[in-house]
């Protein structure tokens, strides 16, 4: 008998259809059966519809126990979820109830470890507070005991002087053992032996000096030593010393004509030209003391009051400032700016600045004024030396714009300028690219690592010197110095190529090491990494000199005329007020360029004094202003003539050369180098 699947193909009913309608589709072709349809009775369809309800009712029954078993099974599965939704539950409140009693151990978990951070950050800082302060004592240690010598032997001695950096205020300390450290001895031997004076420089050192030759005997006494007659004079033996006369004060009394003229008795005083100031006291002599003591010497005012009353005659210290400021106004101002556009125009020079102190200063107490310093380059030996002082109430780069005016207007041609990093420099470049070209100091770099190499002071063996970065720092910088120093007295051409050959390869491997290195490290100290930061930043404007004969290698020169201006900050304290100050710049910028052009600033003050208040009061004081510099051939006349009058007016004259004194000769002679009459042979 055909099977269900077999019908269901012929009948062209899908076989994987549900049940259900495979029986509709047979029970409907067995209606149509009444005849014969294809291969199939009615009788062969009947039992295959029977088979079929037997497939259904035996899969029906099968489907009810798979319901059957799929009820008791979800009723297990409810009960099991049931329970575990009860366990769920149970375990959510507990742990919930656990979540609740360690939510104050978590918040204090939380708070430790935000304090353990902030401690973390506290230790930190304090730690980079403690190197900085430990690298801050030693700076003090070194700028109170230590030399303060830059020079290389003094620095490695510094470095490997334990002693020296343990205690310098111990007073039990064994000086004897440090000399003879071996380590230091080392050093001490090969440094340069101090260079000897050279035959002949007493001559030369006391030859513009009077000499007044006295010659020292007494007869009686050779008599009465030798025995008359048994004795001669065979040669003399020169006893030189240098003596010093103080001036000398008087008061001198000049009187004019009082002129009557005319039918009607015109009555008329002729003008003084020697009076500086109407109906004062002041002379040039006088004056050019006080300028000297102040501006030379250093002397504060009320010093000098004190050493004028011991003349005989008061003169206050309020005077005294009276006049200077005066005579700067009325007739060193006229020179001073002569002095000014004369420097200008220089195509080479320095710059420096330092702080002064205006008491009476509209801007409040506690402000802080600038004294700028330009002066022309030391190389350039082509123009005289100026060096001009000037005070500003800022050390804003305003100055520069202002004192560079001229030169941006009347367009000079490139200035190259040398100062320190000083950021108002290159500003400058950088507004005037086509007239200023700012030039490095290596001084100030080699300052900033000497500084970092005097930190390690007793904490480096000898042979460890040359592993340290310190060292190496300045030991590089210490050589291109060396070459340097080589070539003060050529020419700016023969400078120049002498650069380019010798030292050129030297900066070239001072600035490869200096970016091997990495500052980053942590063993470094501060000071040597701002000295590295600092050179490396400054590259392009310390390598400047290697291009011109006529630009220094550093500002040094420019610092030795601030120290001038330092000497008297730190005895004159400051200026009064702001007239003041700028006095002192002008007569600073007078003395510091007299000495500069190997003029004595005595002479050459007391020559603008007695020349320019006839000027002024004929109103001519800008006229022929180039006779008053003081390399100009009427200043050096003026004390050439000076210096002669002196010598005549303070050394007195002396005796002359005696003879061999003889019996038939003997005469009373007076004795000219003592006062007093001696029996002598004529």
């Amino acid at each position: 008998m055909p099977n269900r699947r077999a019908v269901a193909e012929k009948l062209n009913i899908e076989p994987n259809m549900p049940d259900d309608i495979i029986f509709k589709r047979i029970a409907a072709a067995f209606q149509l059966a009444s005849q014969e349809t294809g291969d199939y009775s009615k009788d062969k369809l009947a039992s295959v519809l029977l088979e079929t309800i037997r497939i259904q009712s035996e899969e029906t029954e099968l489907q009810r126990n798979i319901c059957v078993n799929l009820e008791k099974q979800n009723s297990l599965l409810d009960e099991r979820a049931k329970k575990a939704e009860d366990k769920c539950i149970e375990y959510k409140n507990a742990l919930e109830e656990l979540r609740n009693s360690t939510q104050p151990m978590m918040e204090q978990f939380q708070h430790i470890q935000d304090e353990n951070k902030g401690l973390k950050a506290a230790n930190e800082e304090l730690l980079r507070q403690n190197k900085q302060l430990t690298e801050q004592i030693s700076k003090m240690k070194a700028e109170l005991f230590g030399s303060s010598s830059e020079k290389m032997e003094n620095l490695i001695e510094q470095v490997l002087d334990e002693d020296e950096a343990e205690d310098p205020l111990d007073e039990d300390c064994d000086s004897e053992e440090k000399e003879s450290d071996q380590k230091v001895h080392h050093i001490k031997e090969n440094r340069p032996q101090r260079r000897r004076k050279e035959k002949g420089f007493r001559d030369r050192n006391l030859k513009g000096l009077p000499v007044q030759t006295i010659y020292d005997y007494d007869i009686d006494q050779l008599n009465e030593r030798y025995g008359e007659g048994n004795w001669r004079f065979v040669n003399w033996k020169g006893h030189r010393t240098v003596e010093f006369i103080r001036a000398a004060t008087y008061v001198k009394v000049v009187y004019t004509p009082v002129i009557s003229y005319g039918l009607e008795h015109s009555i008329e005083t002729l003008y003084y030209e020697g009076s500086m100031f109407p109906k004062s006291l002041a002379s040039a002599s006088l004056l050019t003391n006080v300028v000297m003591d102040k501006f030379c010497m250093y002397v504060t005012t009320y010093r000098m009051e004190n050493d004028i009353n011991k003349y005989g005659f008061r003169l206050s210290r309020q005077t005294m400032s009276n006049w200077i400021i005066k005579a700067a106004d009325l007739f060193f101002l006229p020179v001073y700016l002569f002095l000014k556009s004369l420097l200008s125009s220089y195509p080479y020079q320095q710059c420096d600045e330092t702080t002064w102190r205006v008491i009476r200063d509209k801007r409040g107490s506690g402000k802080k004024s600038y004294f700028w310093v330009h002066r022309s380059s030391e190389l350039q030996k082509e123009r005289p030396p100026i060096i001009l002082y000037e005070l500003e109430p800022s050390r804003s780069g305003k100055h520069l714009e202002k004192y560079f005016r001229e030169v941006f207007l009347e367009c000079y041609g490139k200035i190259h300028l040398t100062s320190d990093a000083f950021s108002a420099y290159p500003s400058l470049e950088e507004n005037h690219s086509e007239t200023i070209k700012s030039c490095g100091c290596f001084s100030h770099a080699r300052r900033r690592g000497a500084n970092a190499l005097k930190l390690l002071s007793g904490k480096t063996a000898e042979e460890d010197l040359s592993s340290l970065p310190e060292f190496n720092f300045i030991n590089k910088i210490a050589g291109i110095y060396t070459e340097e120093s080589k070539l003060k007295e050529l020419s700016a051409e023969e400078r120049l190529l002498r650069r380019q050959e010798n030292i050129k390869p030297l900066v070239d491997d001072f600035f490869e090491y200096l970016r091997t290195l990495d500052i980053s490290d942590p063993s470094y100290s501060n000071t040597f990494k701002d000295a590295v930061e600092y050179t490396l930043n400054q590259e392009k404007y310390l390598r400047r000199f290697l291009d011109d004969g006529n630009i220094p290698i550093d500002d040094n020169a420019c610092e030795r005329n601030v120290k001038s201006l330092v000497l008297l900050r730190k005895n004159c304290l400051f200026s009064n007020t702001f007239g003041g100050g700028y006095a002192c710049g002008i007569i600073m910028t007078l003395v510091e360029t007299a000495r500069a052009n190997d003029a004595d600033p005595y002479w050459y003050i007391q020559y603008l004094l007695e020349t320019m208040p006839s000027r002024y009061y004929r109103g001519r004081e800008n006229e022929n202003l180039e006779q008053m510099v003081p390399w100009s051939e009427e200043y050096h006349r003026y004390e050439e003539e000076q210096k002669r009058k002196m010598l005549d007016r303070t050394a007195p004259p002396g005796n002359e050369k005696p003879k061999t004194p003889r019996k038939k000769d003997q005469a009373i002679v007076i004795d000219q180098g003592s006062d007093r009459s001696t029996g002598a042979y004529a």
